[in-house]
């Protein structure tokens, strides 16, 4: 397995670019970077004579960069970002299902619109382009809180499906309730107005030089809401090439708290899946490294080159995107980014080289793609797209993989495609789930089911014996079977929940976790609450009980009466984060804290059979069955590997 390359965008636009380029070179070069991406060049709905110019300045710096000995690609909008913008008049721009038509956001159906995206991309070949990147604004969503695209290209498209005329008021309701035809006809619709394009593009590229690469940027709702997916967009674009995509997930998201996710933990398990999607379909495939807006006074090296190491250790990750190139000012401004980048590179070859081909170990995240089409709580479309039980594992200190046996995590609408597969080897269910399955006919230990209601506390049992306060977060009033060992109660919040009132058991208890055992022998983890709910409260002042000392506990003494052989690391420390691979003499595990407290001591449970360990980046001792590392400094890592012999 090759090692995974660096690429870095560049700004050719940026102050100064056309004198420092050669320092550019000379940084590029000492960091090893194999590619770049020139970006900032014109819009594809601007005029002609400015894409000509920016593909003509493109070209003079392509070759530039070519000579230098990198592998050079243009990296463009397509649709926009939207924003305040002008806009182009004659252009069809989208609409959301209010009717209310965007600034700066255009229609991939408008024939004349697609026409002129044509004429750019085939003057950028023209100019010296060998590949071509669109940015992750190729998408209909994620365009403010109303769905797109309503406008009258996409309504024809949904009458078509549907064999009636349509208008916008048919479609209110689709996102509310089961799954319906109107729902599949705009899936259908946003889908096939992305393919549209793709080919349309893919056919001018064509028609000047089919051995020109174009691909684009994944974003979140191409993964689940559009009626298509970025594998399929991908290979439209490609031809008869290799087909390439850069995932979706950005550093900067840490930051911001984005689509709900409050650790970068979470964000870098949202990369891995994703690429366990693209997993043997043929298309390179990198990551996302944007520290957007840069420099690190906005965004800090660390969440960068914590990822950079996560994906590593991961692995199946072609490239990185790691954008450590200040986009406006001048290239000495900053280089932060580099000179830690640098700093880490025998990190980096370690953890390749103690990784690579080895089978990921830990909880399996059972995640599909495109979920929406079962849904019955769509939610935002918005922000629907990283998965809440990607949240559960990553802030936990429990290890995960996407593939292969052992005991399952399933939540939130996956359970709609769940098989006895998925079940035979233990199962860890939110309240979605385990309604979803037992409507299905499966036996989770659900007797009844009653409405949601919101939780103001859940008193832990056993030997825990203590209650922590809840925020924000929803459960389900359920009765389970007389088998089950409850593990938790909730408390209901005593606030109006909107027509969401409990019913009330008789002691005024209700169940809050427990473990089920059934007549085939599956065991359940099942835990009331709603998995989003509870996962999605990104607030400083929050504790919304997806993790916490006692929640992970409960996970770790449920995962050892399971008999699940996962490695687990029990020390007290918010958000660490874990991801351990493994073959028949050896196990590596990676360890990452991208908190601001220190991680003191902690110690990793890995079990019997191992007889000596190596450290990277700290020491470590295997004593009893357990690796006892040096502290991990707030924002560090540490990795090692314990071995048979």
């Amino acid at each position: 397995m090759n090692n995974v390359k660096t690429y870095v965008p560049l700004h050719i636009y940026a102050n100064g670019f056309d004198e420092l380029y050669p320092k550019y070179i000379e940084e590029l070069k000492r960091a090893d970077v194999s590619r770049v991406y020139l970006c900032g060049l014109a819009e594809s709905y601007d005029s002609k004579d400015a894409q000509n110019i920016s593909a003509e300045r493109f070209g003079k710096f392509a070759r530039i960069f070519e000579d230098a000995g990198f592998e050079v690609g243009v990296w463009i909008n397509s649709f926009s970002h939207g924003g305040s913008g002008e806009g182009v008049s004659d252009y069809v721009h989208m609409m959301n299902i209010e009717g209310q038509s965007a600034d700066s956001e255009y229609c991939p159906l408008d024939e004349k619109y697609v026409a002129a995206f044509q004429y750019y991309v085939q003057v950028l070949v023209k100019n010296g382009a060998k590949m071509i990147m669109l940015d992750d604004d190729f998408r209909m969503m994620i365009r403010g809180p109303k769905a797109s695209c309503f406008c009258e290209n996409h309504l024809k498209l949904m009458s078509e499906y549907l064999g009636r005329e349509v208008s916008r008021e048919d479609f209110k309701d689709i996102f509310t309730g089961g799954p319906c035809e109107e729902r599949k006809a705009y899936m259908y619709a946003q889908g096939e107005g992305l393919k549209r394009m793709a080919k349309a593009l893919r056919d001018a590229v064509d028609e000047i030089d089919p051995t020109v690469r174009l691909g684009h940027c994944s974003v979140l709702s191409t993964w689940d809401v559009e009626g298509v997916d970025s594998i399929t967009l991908s290979k439209i674009f490609a031809g008869n090439t290799k087909p390439f995509l850069r995932l979706i997930g950005a550093s900067y998201w840490a930051n911001i708290k984005g689509f709900g996710c409050k650790n970068l933990s979470a964000i870098i398990q949202y990369e891995r899946m994703q690429q366990h999607w693209c997993e043997n379909s043929g298309v390179e495939i990198f990551a996302e490294g944007d520290v957007y807006p840069r420099p690190r006074y906005v965004v800090p090296s660390a969440y960068l080159e914590l990822m950079d190491l996560a994906i590593r250790a991961s692995g199946g990750f072609d490239g990185h995107l790691k954008y450590m190139s200040n986009y406006a000012a001048k290239f000495n401004y900053d280089k932060g980014y580099f000179s830690r980048h640098n700093k880490n590179s025998e990190n980096r070859k370690w953890i390749e080289s103690h990784f690579n081909g080895k089978k990921s170990v830990g909880l399996k995240l059972f995640e599909p793609m495109n979920t929406l089409e079962y849904s019955e709580q769509a939610y935002n479309l918005s922000d629907r797209c990283v998965p809440s039980s990607l949240k559960f594992s990553a802030y936990n200190a429990v290890s995960s993989k996407f593939d292969g046996e052992g005991l399952t995590v399933i939540w939130g609408d996956s359970a709609w495609l769940a098989t006895e597969n998925e079940l035979k080897n233990g199962a860890i269910l939110d309240g979605v789930a385990a309604d979803i399955l037992t409507r299905r006919g499966f036996d989770v230990g659900v007797r009844s089911f009653g409405q949601k209601y919101r939780i103001s506390s859940e008193k832990f049992l056993g030997a825990i014996d203590d209650s922590t306060a809840l925020y924000g977060a929803y459960a389900y009033d359920i009765g389970v079977d007389d088998s089950a060992e409850v593990l938790s109660t909730f408390a209901d919040s005593g606030i109006d929940n909107g027509g969401l009132a409990p019913t009330v058991f008789k002691d005024g208890s209700r169940v809050g976790s427990y473990i089920y055992k059934n007549q085939n022998s599956q065991k359940f983890l099942v835990y009331a609450f709603d998995g989003r709910s509870i996962a999605e409260n990104t607030s400083d002042f929050d504790f919304s009980g997806i993790t916490g000392n006692y929640r992970k506990q409960q996970l770790f003494e449920t995962i050892e009466k399971f008999g699940a052989d996962i490695p687990l690391c029990k020390t007290d420390a918010p958000f660490l984060y874990m991801i351990a691979k493994g073959d028949e003499n050896e196990m590596s595990v990676f360890l990452m804290n991208a908190y601001a407290d220190s991680v003191i001591a902690p110690e990793v449970f890995v079990g019997d059979g191992y007889s000596s360990v190596e450290a990277c980046n700290g020491t470590a001792e295997l004593v009893d069955g357990k690796v006892i590392l040096s502290d991990i400094s707030a924002y560090g890592f540490a990795a090692f590997t314990v071995y048979t012999n």
